[in-house]
């Protein structure tokens, strides 16, 4: 019983993170739409699904891994290297062009 303690508090995180969500979601006076994070252009995203049911499934693994007490460099280079560095590089990286040759800058 006390080896799923961690477990149990994970998932209770969790549950509490998807009500968060879902009452930002429900309250007016937010902009934020939890349906963003799978849809793109209004229409739903097979890429988003998939990469948000990917992320979820990676992040639990590595919660495990550190739960259990095996989590190594290696995992934790890859996590990072799937996850964090296309977010970096998108924050960090140059500005798209539009299809008409104008910066989104209006330059």
């Amino acid at each position: 019983m006390i080896r799923h303690i961690p477990d149990i508090i994970a998932g209770l995180v969790l549950i509490l993170l998807a009500v968060s969500f879902w009452r930002l979601h429900q309250n007016p006076a937010n902009e934020f739409n939890v349906f963003d994070l799978v849809m793109e252009g209004g229409r739903l995203s097979r890429i988003a699904c998939v990469f948000l049911a990917v992320f979820l499934v990676a992040s639990w693994i590595m919660v495990r891994l550190t739960l259990d007490g095996k989590m190594t460099d290696a995992y934790l280079l890859w996590y990072g290297g799937t996850f964090v560095a296309p977010v970096v590089a998108k924050l960090f990286g140059q500005p798209k062009q539009e299809s008409n040759g104008v910066k989104p800058n209006g330059t």
